[in-house]
């Protein structure tokens, strides 16, 4: 077993709530801590189409959303291993941030918030959503020579109050905070974003190109 200088997770919380199956293959992968604790998973996490010929539209139809959200969520796609994944010079390199999307799964009523005063009557106070772009799909592209990299979707929860002061990583090298193998978290962490489903898969270049 080859040894790092580096960490290799991206999601380096200790309390992940992530779905179990996909929980065993992110630990073998070294994407999550071998500690993470064994929560309830929140989502199962599908970011991959379910037919083998995705619709090449720009402007897809936006799916089904709650009227009044109170969460909001983010998915992300990072590099963890750009240069290599021995070599982490450039990680973590961003290659897709979409922010501002509802959960179809959740929904909740408007609070009535009083007249004279902050106080409100009702479930919580929720906002109006529209899904933002804040960094354009970068496709993966490893160099030749450098091995499989691991391309990491993430899926991160924050408070819908919040959600209009989420801004984008400034650059996608080390998504603009200059730490190796630390993008996604510290992004996370400034937003007050939570990890609560992910995915991963391996792309390495082709012999030859």
């Amino acid at each position: 077993m080859t040894s790092h200088r580096w960490s290799q997770q991206v999601i380096q919380e200790r309390e992940t709530k992530l779905y179990s199956p996909i929980r065993d293959a992110l630990l073998a992968a070294s994407i999550i801590p071998d500690d993470a604790v064994r929560s309830q998973p929140v989502f199962e996490f599908h970011p991959f189409p379910s037919t083998p010929d995705p619709d090449p539209s720009p402007s897809p139809a936006p799916a089904p959303q709650p009227d009044h959200p109170t969460k909001f969520y983010s998915i992300v796609l990072t590099d963890p291993d750009a240069k290599s994944r021995k070599h982490p010079i450039w990680s973590e390199v961003c290659h897709w941030v979409v922010s501002n999307i509802s959960s179809p799964g959740y929904s909740s009523f408007q609070g009535h918030i009083g007249r004279n005063s902050d106080s409100f009557t009702g479930t919580t106070l929720s906002y109006t959503l529209t899904a933002q772009i804040l960094k354009s799909y970068l496709p993966p592209s490893p160099l030749i020579c450098t091995g499989y990299h691991r391309y990491v979707f993430v899926l991160l929860e924050g408070d819908a109050a919040t959600a209009c002061n989420v801004n984008a990583p400034r650059e996608r090298k080390h998504w603009g905070y200059g730490g190796v193998r630390l993008g996604v978290r510290n992004w996370a962490k400034e937003y007050g974003l939570e990890a609560v489903g992910a995915t991963f898969f391996y792309a390495k270049a082709a012999e030859g190109e």
